[in-house]
């Protein structure tokens, strides 16, 4: 259960959480080269050969891409409303989106 005080804490966390990812996106991520995973790569080359199977050479699509960290998220975006949500409806363990089916 929350209080007026837990959420303003957690406003306050939100805010600097945005800040901090925003610094971990620009700063930290931009000096490192990374690398989409082996099976990413796999998924990749599948999903192209579905699209066009006579133009795909077997060597073409082995080589992993470049990847960088995404900001541009639903999660990220999603952070600044979580207080007003609680407000709004509570925790999310106060109600459901199951639907209720009424048997008579």
């Amino acid at each position: 259960m929350h209080t007026d005080h837990t959420l303003k804490v957690l406003e306050e966390l939100t805010a600097i959480l945005g800040h901090q990812l925003r610094f971990f996106s620009t700063e930290i991520c931009s000096n490192y080269d990374t690398l989409e995973l082996p099976k990413e790569a796999r998924a990749r080359r599948r999903r192209k050969s579905k699209k066009s199977p006579t133009e795909l050479d077997e060597t073409q699509g082995t080589a992993q891409h470049r990847v960088a960290y995404n900001m541009d998220t639903y999660k990220h975006h999603a952070l600044g409303d979580y207080v007003q949500a609680i407000k709004t409806y509570g925790t999310c363990d106060s109600y459901s989106t199951e639907p209720v089916c009424m048997r008579l």
